[in-house]
């Protein structure tokens, strides 16, 4: 089997996505063919041996510059030869931007590459917070309360903007650029001035900003699914750990953090009423939205009212949540061998679908049976 390694893109989380690639290609060397693709500045760009201080001190020169052309990749320049590599499959491991919402989906699905992660609806879902609880609550779903704001509304009179959010949510409230994730640019709010530098920040990630009531007494708790296209497996509930307001950032990917495992209580240590609650809904989300790949369902649980809110989902989560299916006896390779099962069945599917009809219509046009402009019917 030959597989394509998407990671990096123009997103904040692109260093996260070369860890999660560097993770994946570890378990797959030896065992299947590879190709890691890195996606710097709008280029694919491939090395012989990917390690992280490539990526950490970037330089061109290191890298060859790939061309996808009708599924195959090529080496670009007069030196190339006759290199190709045509995947059988391709491993998203992109965090944000347009490896993760939707775009390079589209990419590979126009390529005919059979690819790991959810379809181009559900990764843009994924990537658009409010979205999401439009989607959630009209399924109804739990989720706190939220107003929508818009960067150049903001820039043009932050008071009024100020003034409906004090009008609608009480302090404290938290702040997320709309499509991002790692918690980047996001903070919580306990008052005017705090509400007016929170929304400053996150609008420099997003031209839309989400702003939710924020919790003051909860905890996080995490859940992830896997399909091979015939059944769904979901994982163990995670418990992130040193937060307060919210996991920063520093909390996901710092030493000690919840990408090194030191962060997180797992399984979680919560009652099986919950638990089943949270495998539950994690299950519905993954079919109602037609997800494939690992998708991870994130979870607030709210102690002073003893109620579960579904937070956000992510389709592309960090480490791919390998770890959250270990103790279900799901090894890392185990579950990219899942992963590749799913892409590869969903393409036979999508193959399935008759995607040409036989029409007269070009060979009536401008003969007389049809004008230039169509007429209404």
């Amino acid at each position: 089997m030959k597989v394509a390694v998407f990671f990096g893109g123009d997103s904040p989380e692109s260093d996260i996505s070369v860890i999660t690639a560097l993770q994946a290609m570890a378990e797959l060397k030896g065992r299947v063919g590879l190709l890691p693709v890195y996606i710097k500045n709008g280029s694919f760009l491939t090395v012989k041996e990917p390690t992280a201080d490539k990526f950490a001190d970037f330089k061109k020169s290191r890298f060859k510059k790939l061309v996808l052309h009708e599924g195959v990749f090529y080496r670009s320049g007069r030196a190339a030869g006759l290199w190709r590599f045509r995947p059988d499959a391709a491993l998203i491991c992109c965090h944000g931007g347009l490896g993760e919402n939707g775009g390079l989906q589209g990419l590979l699905e126009l390529n005919g590459i059979p690819y790991t992660s959810a379809g181009i609806t559900a990764s843009a879902i994924g990537m658009n917070k409010i979205v999401q609880k439009e989607i959630f609550s009209a399924l109804m779903l739990p989720v706190t309360d939220y107003l929508q704001i818009d960067r150049d509304e903001f820039l043009n009179d932050e008071d009024k903007i100020v003034m409906h959010v004090q009008t609608f949510l009480e302090y404290p409230v938290i702040v997320k650029p709309c499509s991002s994730g790692s918690s980047i640019g996001i903070d919580v709010a306990k008052n005017e001035s705090e509400l007016k530098k929170a929304v400053s920040i996150a609008c420099e990630y997003d031209e839309t900003v989400i702003v939710e009531r924020a919790l003051t007494d909860f905890v996080e708790l995490n859940c992830a699914a896997v399909s091979a296209g015939d059944s769904i497996t979901v994982s163990q509930i995670e418990k992130p750990l040193n937060w307060k307001d919210f996991l920063t950032f520093e909390n996901k990917y710092g030493t000690g953090g919840k990408m090194s495992g030191a962060g997180r209580e797992l399984p979680a240590e919560i009652p099986e009423e919950l638990a089943e609650e949270i495998r539950f809904l994690t299950m519905k989300i993954y079919k109602e939205l037609k997800m494939k790949g690992v998708v991870r369902t994130d979870y607030l649980y709210d102690r002073k009212e003893n109620k579960l809110y579904v937070n956000e989902i992510n389709t592309v989560p960090g480490s791919l949540a390998y770890y959250l299916f270990d103790g279900l006896g799901i090894s890392f390779y185990e579950l990219l061998k899942i992963m590749f099962d799913g892409a590869l069945k969903a393409y036979r599917s999508d193959c399935m679908d008759k995607k040409v009809f036989s029409t007269s219509v070009l060979g009536n046009f401008g003969r007389g049976g049809l004008k230039s402009g169509c007429k209404r019917r």
